[in-house]
């Protein structure tokens, strides 16, 4: 995994930069921006250990495969962190497919899978996707003053 740092925010990437997770820099230690493809989890806890901070929250933007298929590891190797999704992505996690009414009723695109964890924290507001990487860093900030905003956007291909 590959580490690019961007202020007080960390890309880490796989496959050339196909696929990304953000380490957000914060008084605490880290707010873990999503958790990447199966088999990440390594990569994720080598970076936040050789930049000297621990992983205190883990947010997933939604519920695509490669933004939280390694969650459970994670979480299996972070007793205690904390894990926010927002109320939308909530029940995609657990596999309830189904489109709300007043959303577009589009076929739901990308790959889900359902991570044993289940979120700690629900996001509230708008509810639903980050379609932005680089808003992660204001949504890591949100998060850590407790008024995290989601846009809701269910299924979007990122």
């Amino acid at each position: 995994m590959n580490t690019l740092q961007h202020g007080h925010l960390y890309q880490l990437t796989r496959f050339l930069g196909a696929f990304n997770c953000y380490l957000v820099r914060e008084d605490d230690g880290f707010t873990l921006i999503d958790t990447n493809l199966p088999g990440s989890a390594p990569g994720i806890l080598q970076a936040a250990q050789q930049l000297g901070q621990p992983i205190r929250r883990i947010v997933l933007t939604h519920a695509h495969n490669d933004h939280v298929a390694s969650l459970d590891a994670l979480v299996a190797a972070l007793p205690g962190v904390e894990v926010i999704a927002s109320e939308r992505e909530a029940p995609i996690l657990e596999g309830d497919l189904r489109l709300k009414p007043g959303e577009p009723q589009a076929k739901l695109r990308g790959g889900y899978t359902q991570p044993q964890t289940k979120p700690s924290r629900l996001a509230v507001g708008h509810g639903g996707v980050l379609s932005n990487p680089v808003a992660a860093l204001g949504t890591a900030i949100a998060v850590a003053e407790k008024q995290a905003n989601f846009q809701a956007k269910p299924g979007v291909a990122a």
